[in-house]
This record gives structure tokens, C-alpha cells and sequence, in this order.
């Protein structure tokens, strides 16, 4: 272990700012998931809306740890440079006994990565297959939530459970770096709030931010980060990527990385039921978390 690392000096074994998704757990910031879970329990299908970096990567973790471990969920991410999905044949693909009499199964939960990308025809074929009892529940996540890309009957479904993931205020994104680096004295509270504004008020780049202005200071021997050093990292102003909202947000989450948790990595064994998605059970999902997790030590 090299000894000079930046983070070695101040105390910690790891990049106490690491966005991997084994470097820590899934930390839900002021606000119960509760919400979500019970509208999932009661089979509603919902569209979780916000940018890059607000929290949907780490609600749907939440979501695989709640519910995986019986090869009930299938994970899947569009990619429209090739073909339509076929969600049936997911569901026949989903176990041996169901390949083998070529049968889909029931009772599945689905969640879908980028999901403005979806078809109308992949919609029309989610909704057939919600109202024949084969997905229990459907939760999409995307930046946008695009009706016109969208069948009658999925937009019927989705009515009144599209959910905008909201800007988190500063006390949270203040507990946020704490969480990571708890009291210590090298970046005030203050600091650490200006930094979220400079960030653009999204969560993940916050960290980022606070890594590049922290290691800067660690490195030439500064004892606190001051405002040269945040000047040196966060060269301009950026315009907020998520408008502020006129109520206590519904969603506070902190934010591994976009996709970094189900993302198709070359090393990574693939389950593939279509040349155009990723499917993957939780046990697969938590047994590369599990390995990158030990990688870290």
C-alpha cells in the first residue's frame, strides 16, 4: 500500500470520496423509502425522473437489496442502437425451469435503467405483461419521462407515480461528506456547503469535488482547504443541473455513481437472454459487489 496516498495522511485505509459501488453502502439521506416500497408492494408500476448524479443508481440498490435474493428481479438497461427488447423472452429466460418448458415466469419484478429510451411497442408489451400477472411491479428509471415515446396503456399504468428525484438542500449534502470523513477539521461546514453549490447542487459531483479539493490541500501540506484551493478545482460557476424545489424534497439520496453498480464492465460474466440488454439476478449483482468489495483490501 503506498503510504503517500493523499487519504493515508488524514487517517483512512480508502478514498473515504470513492464512487465505486463496493466502497460504501447505499446511505439514504432524508427521506424513507418506505413510500416507494409500499407502492411497489402494491403492484404499482413507477417511473423514477431526475439528472445524472441525484440518487437513482442508489434508490435502485436499495431496491435489489430489499427484494433480490430469490431470482425475482430482472435488471434491464436499453440500448437503442440495436434491436426491441422482448420482455417475454426475459421471463422465459429467467430460470432453467422456465427455459426448459419455455414458459415466462410470474410474479417478477422489473426495473428498468434508462428507460426513456423504451419503445412503444416495448411498453405496450410491459403493460400486457403487468396485467397477465408476469411483472408484480415495474420501477423505470430515466432523466426524462418521455409519454410520447410510451404506449396509451403504459401511460395509463405509470398515472400518478412519476417520481422527480429533487435537489438535495445543503444540511443534507453537508451530512452527506460528513458520512465520508466525519468531523474532520480539514474542510468547514461552510466550505463543504459552498463546494455543493459550485457543484451544481448534485450530489455525486459534490464528491468528486471534495476529493480533487481536499487532495490538493492534503499534497501541498495544507492543514484546511481555503477558497484558493477550492478555486483551484472548480474553475467556473456551473448553472444548477436541478431546480430547486418550493418544498421539502421528496427524495434525498447520496449517489454512488450513474449506472457504476449494473454497468457492463468487459471483466465482469455477463447473463444475456438478448444481444441488447444486461440481465442480471441480485445474487450475481451482490457477488460482484462482494469481489470488488475484497479487491479494495
Amino acid at each position: 500500500m503506498d503510504s503517500n496516498l493523499w487519504y493515508r495522511k488524514l487517517g483512512f485505509y480508502n478514498n473515504p470520496f470513492s464512487i465505486k459501488p463496493a466502497a460504501f453502502h447505499s446511505e439514504i439521506i432524508g427521506y424513507d423509502l418506505e413510500e416507494v416500497f409500499s407502492k411497489m408492494e402494491g403492484g404499482k408500476v413507477l417511473f423514477i425522473k431526475g439528472p445524472m448524479g441525484v440518487g437513482k443508481t442508489t434508490m435502485l440498490k436499495a431496491i435489489l437489496s430489499r427484494y433480490g435474493g430469490k431470482k425475482r428481479v430482472i435488471y434491464v438497461s436499453p440500448n437503442t442502437s440495436e434491436g426491441k427488447i422482448s420482455f417475454r423472452s426475459l421471463l422465459v429466460g429467467s430460470s432453467f425451469w422456465n427455459r426448459l418448458f419455455s414458459s415466462p415466469a410470474k410474479n417478477m419484478i422489473l426495473l428498468v435503467d434508462e428507460a426513456q429510451e423504451l419503445r412503444k411497442q416495448e411498453t405496450a408489451e410491459i403493460s400486457r405483461l403487468v396485467k397477465k400477472g408476469h411483472f408484480r411491479t415495474v420501477v423505470l428509471f430515466g432523466t426524462d419521462y418521455p409519454a410520447e415515446r410510451f404506449s396509451d396503456s403504459f401511460n395509463e399504468l405509470l398515472k400518478g407515480n412519476i417520481k422527480p428525484l429533487t435537489r438535495l438542500k445543503a444540511d443534507h449534502a453537508l451530512e452527506l461528506v460528513r458520512k465520508r470523513i466525519g468531523d474532520l477539521p480539514i474542510m468547514s461546514d461552510a466550505l463543504i456547503k459552498k463546494v455543493y453549490r459550485l457543484s451544481a447542487y448534485n450530489p455525486r459531483k459534490l464528491l468528486e469535488n471534495c476529493e480533487d479539493i481536499i487532495k490538493s490541500a492534503v499534497d501541498e501540506g495544507a492543514e484546511k482547504v481555503s477558497d484558493r484551493h477550492v478555486k483551484s478545482v472548480i474553475k467556473e460557476s456551473p448553472k444548477p443541473m436541478v431546480k430547486e424545489a418550493s418544498e421539502e424534497p421528496k427524495i434525498l439520496i447520496e449517489e454512488v455513481r450513474e449506472l457504476n453498480v449494473l454497468e457492463d464492465k468487459p471483466s465482469r460474466k455477463k447473463v444475456r437472454y438478448s444481444p441488447n440488454l444486461n440481465v442480471r439476478t441480485y445474487e450475481e449483482e451482490m457477488s460482484t459487489i462482494k469481489k470488488e468489495s475484497d479487491a479494495e483490501f
